[in-house]
């Protein structure tokens, strides 16, 4: 990700607010705000980045476009984004100007712009939310910022109604399987890829005890089982040199001269991985990284 930062702060050539954001929180999943040795300059860059893009949006979004289905996607990412970074970042000792102000104006345009309904969709031809129909991809995104913001604990006008709002229209959205989303595989909008966005929610409801809370993830288990997503990995029988797990870990592992990639599970919650080094005849353990399941995106 270093290696890849324009010199303005940004990543990727479309879609940079959304991009930025997704990179930021790469960095946060690592642990590294801008106090951080190795790698705070590229986040504060890419911070401030954030912040200059939305004081040149007409509409305050974090957007470079005007138009399209992208800035309000890339809206809610880079304000999801900003809401983790600040709630980590302002227990460091390094100023970070214009960051709170930003966020919070990133949030309120969320919270202006939420239909009565509880959604949120973009108009293709000013690239803002619309008043009109919905959209539960748009939607996922839009929680997350909302989620953020509340666990910044930033005192945000309309923040705890918006987000009830949005579990209403989340849990209208579940169907009787427990996926979130059109029951119409073939159709746009289905459970089978929208489970993941709207489960996003489950965590609200299992504070009450929600019975609803555990079936979008129910869902998603029993449908892969069912028919399992093209090209999924499959675990290694052995340890073998030249085993590898999936055509991509294949030719990642040809490029990278290692061999004998193996994937054992632990249990539902947890993976670990191993790879070993085989063209110099020395076998090298790579850290062993467990990853828990989580009820969000």
């Amino acid at each position: 990700l270093k290696s890849k930062q324009k010199a303005d702060g940004s990543w990727g050539t479309n879609n940079k607010g959304a991009m930025t954001g997704f990179a930021l929180l790469c960095f946060l999943g690592r642990c590294e705000t801008p106090d951080s040795p190795f790698y705070g300059d590229n986040v504060m860059k890419g911070i401030m980045f954030l912040i200059e893009t939305q004081k040149k949006h007409p509409q305050k979004l974090f957007s470079q476009a005007t138009a399209g289905n992208g800035p309000v996607y890339e809206h809610g990412i880079a304000t999801y984004a900003l809401g983790e970074m600040y709630t980590l970042a302002r227990m460091g000792s390094k100023s970070l100007p214009g960051m709170r102000e930003a966020f919070e104006e990133g949030v309120r345009v969320i919270i202006d712009n939420q239909q009565k309904g509880g959604s949120w969709v973009y108009d293709q031809s000013t690239g803002f939310y619309s008043p009109s129909r919905e959209d539960l991809s748009v939607t996922g995104w839009q929680y997350q910022a909302l989620k953020a913001a509340k666990l910044t604990n930033l005192k945000i006008n309309g923040l705890h109604s918006s987000i009830d709002k949005t579990v209403e229209y989340l849990e209208g959205k579940q169907t009787k399987d427990g996926g979130i989303g059109g029951t119409n595989r073939e159709a746009h909008y289905n459970q089978w890829n929208l489970t993941g966005a709207g489960a996003s929610a489950c965590r609200r409801w299992a504070t009450g005890r929600n019975p609803r809370s555990r079936k979008p993830s129910t869902f998603r288990t029993n449908s892969t089982k069912r028919s399992p997503p093209s090209g999924q990995m499959e675990i290694a029988s052995s340890s073998t040199p030249g085993t590898t797990i999936s055509r991509r870990s294949s030719r990642l592992a040809e490029k990278n001269g290692t061999t004998g990639t193996r994937l054992s599970c632990r249990n539902s919650f947890k993976i670990k991985t191993r790879m070993a080094a085989g063209r110099t005849g020395v076998r090298l353990r790579a850290g062993i990284t467990s990853m828990p399941l989580r009820c969000a995106l």
